[in-house]
């Protein structure tokens, strides 16, 4: 692997995406992504061919932006406010979450005030930690890095 795009870069690029697309429009594609997860995590339950690794990894992406649409502080605290995941029941309490967040940021884009959006998406952050460590983390992180990159080709 070239070299790494780190936290505060992908940040940045995130960050550009959003500047360069609006929120609206990035709002409705972390759903999509959200979706996508969802699918993926579906198909392994039937033992069916999936692409968790590749939805993980745009998942955490849109992560990243949703912090910074709805603010980075506000997240963190509500991870303070949550337990650790366990692997137990994984790909369920995954769809779920990401079922949830899918519905916290439809709720925003209708100007429904909704302050679950922050405990949601530290609930799906938790969840792709534990992917992680389920699944092939590394291969999650390259792929990561690699839509990182044509992320930053696009909006630099």
């Amino acid at each position: 692997m070239l070299e790494k795009i780190e936290k505060d870069e992908a940040i940045v690029i995130c960050k550009k995406a959003i500047d360069n697309w609006g929120t609206a429009l990035q709002k409705i594609v972390a759903m999509e992504e959200l979706a996508e997860l969802i699918s993926a995590l579906s198909s392994a339950l039937k033992n069916q061919h999936n692409n968790i690794e590749e939805e993980a990894a745009d998942v955490e992406i849109m992560c990243i932006q949703l912090r910074l649409m709805y603010g980075n502080q506000k997240v963190n605290e509500a991870h303070e406010e949550i337990n650790e995941f366990s692997n137990f029941g994984l790909i369920e309490s995954t769809i779920k979450r990401c079922s949830l967040l899918q519905q916290s940021i439809s709720k925003s884009l209708r100007d429904i005030q909704n302050n679950s959006i922050y405990k949601n998406i530290a609930l799906v952050e938790n969840s792709c930690r534990a992917m992680r460590k389920k699944f092939n983390g590394d291969e999650i992180e390259e792929i990561k890095q690699v839509k990182l990159k044509k992320l930053k080709g696009v909006v630099w």
